[in-house]
């Protein structure tokens, strides 16, 4: 909202223009983007294809993180004040749908100038406050939001009555989903709740070093072993949906949801372990042991003992190793972990499978169960750079049933967004990667509410 970026997501997680008016692409090689004539950053001066040139260059040679998705790119320059233009080493066919995360700035001294349809006019340490932006190239419509207050309450309880007695206006995503359930049942009548479908995932890494885990019926029996549809039904509230890989039904065509399923069947996951030479050391003894890493945040770390739990019932001896949030990433990240729970956020095209499970992102990178499987790697290197529409959709259809059938996470569920707002809120717009831009859409009806 602070900030824009060329290209964005729409509500089905399609690309769209925003400072970019159109977009040409030359065999996923030379990606071309005109601007919109006329923009200007926040501060009133204008914003032309040297700054966006200046911005990628900024994110390609630092020290950023989104570095990693401009590592093909060998070439960023201008054609002209309005043309951008960004050439690689081998064809990208996924690399448009990782500008949306490069937002355009400029510096003045200490302070980083936005081009977005809000600006930041007060940050304390309990709010942030923004305007709407005169600057930005679209008009702010009727009824929408001229301000918006961003409260933070970092205790669930707190937003909840917040939320009830009228001291906040809107939550997105932002309360348990027990009191989203209850509230929907019991919501009053000047409340709308509103769901829809993310592209957020939960999922269980196994590290393929811990000799149990290289097992295939081993992983079997642990996602065999989990309720998935209970915990969905049970702990999630609905707000959920079964997952068969990373990828989510929003990914639109790349979506593969034919593929190896392990059905809640805790009998055959301990025949399974059975068949793996783990039988039970005693009638209802252990089989053996492992950990089960997490954090000492609340949900995450209910999720874990929950998920032990399942486990658990299968005869594996699972024990919580709960550290803070530092430490819990900096292990999982040099592999020092044999279990661990996370999600997936903002999962925008099958790149993930080669950033999360190509055995070149081992031992460093994001494949922190040092997962390995040639054929595995041999589609997802031909799909990253195939230039035919239809073949890598082909080729990626194969990596998630490769996936699939090794195990090399157990996916859980893919997450809805939830909106909660008042009755005269109308255009709310829910977009898949839970984009904040929902405010921005919302129109109110009578006018009267920030």
């Amino acid at each position: 909202m602070i900030h824009a970026s060329l290209v964005r997501f729409d509500e089905h997680m399609r690309v769209e223009g925003e400072l970019a008016e159109s977009w040409s692409i030359h065999g996923y090689r030379d990606f071309r983007f005109k601007l919109r004539s006329g923009l200007k950053f926040q501060d009133g001066t204008p914003l032309s294809a040297e700054d966006v040139v200046r911005v990628l260059h900024e994110f390609k040679d630092g020290r950023s993180p989104l570095a990693v998705a401009l590592a093909h790119v060998n070439n960023i320059s201008t054609e002209g004040a309005l043309v951008v233009r960004v050439e690689t080493d081998s064809p990208q066919p996924f690399l448009l749908n990782d500008f949306p995360a490069f937002k355009i700035f400029k510096r003045k001294g200490k302070v980083l100038v936005a081009a977005g349809r809000y600006r930041m006019t007060r940050e304390t340490p309990a709010d942030i406050h923004v305007e709407a932006a005169d600057t930005y190239y679209q008009p702010l419509a009727a009824g929408a939001f001229s301000e918006i207050t961003f409260k933070y309450v970092s205790d669930d309880n707190t937003r909840y009555q917040y939320l009830v007695r009228g001291d906040g206006n809107v939550v997105l995503s932002g309360i348990s989903l027990t009191k989203t359930g209850y509230l929907r049942q019991h919501r009053p009548k000047e409340m709308q709740i509103l769901d829809s479908p993310g592209v957020n995932v939960s999922y269980i890494c196994f590290n393929f070093k811990e000799p149990h885990l290289a097992n295939l019926k081993v992983r079997q029996a642990i996602a065999q072993a989990i309720d998935i549809p209970g915990i969905l039904k049970f702990r999630i509230g609905g707000f959920g949906s079964r997952a068969t890989g990373i990828l989510a039904p929003a990914h639109g065509d790349y979506y593969e949801p034919e593929v190896e399923h392990q059905p809640f069947d805790r009998e055959n996951a301990e025949r399974l372990l059975d068949q793996a030479g783990y039988p039970r050391k005693s009638p209802g003894g252990w089989r053996f042991k492992l950990t089960f890493k997490t954090t000492t945040e609340k949900f995450g770390n209910e999720m874990a003992r929950l998920l032990a739990n399942e486990i658990r019932q299968a005869g594996i001896d699972v024990q919580l190793d709960v550290v803070e949030a530092g430490t819990f990433f900096a292990d999982i990240n040099a592999g020092n972990f044999q279990l661990f729970h996370s999600r997936w956020i903002g999962v925008t095209s099958p790149a993930i499978y080669f950033r999360a499970l190509h055995s070149s992102q081992a031992h460093g990178g994001l494949n922190r169960g040092s997962y390995s499987n040639q054929e595995f790697d041999r589609l997802v290197d031909k799909g990253m750079t195939e230039v035919d529409d239809a073949k890598r959709r082909k080729y990626f259809s194969e990596v998630q049933k490769v996936a699939a059938r090794d195990l090399p996470y157990v996916s859980l569920w893919h997450w809805s967004n939830t909106f909660i707002g008042t009755r005269s809120m109308r255009n709310v717009v829910m977009y898949p990667n839970g984009d904040y831009r929902t405010l921005a859409d919302v129109r109110i009806a009578d006018g009267g509410e920030k």
